[in-house]
């Protein structure tokens, strides 16, 4: 009787403890999506400033110093 009431007190910590894991893994799993999105729409920002610049450069045959 013993050993069983142990491994439910086992068992309820496990789920607790996986629980709470869920909980944490979903907050670092939204916060790396924003992460993620911040980082790609930096770079696409860069990007058309990049490629802007080039035009310009291309166009107007100016060089930056």
């Amino acid at each position: 009787m013993k050993a069983k009431s142990s491994l439910g007190i086992n068992f309820i910590l496990f789920q607790r403890i996986k629980n709470k894991a869920k909980i944490i893994w979903t907050n670092n799993a939204n916060l790396m999506k924003k992460v993620i999105v911040n980082s790609i729409s930096r770079l696409i920002k860069l990007l058309v400033i990049f490629s802007t610049l080039n035009f310009l450069v291309k166009t107007q045959k100016c060089q930056f110093v």
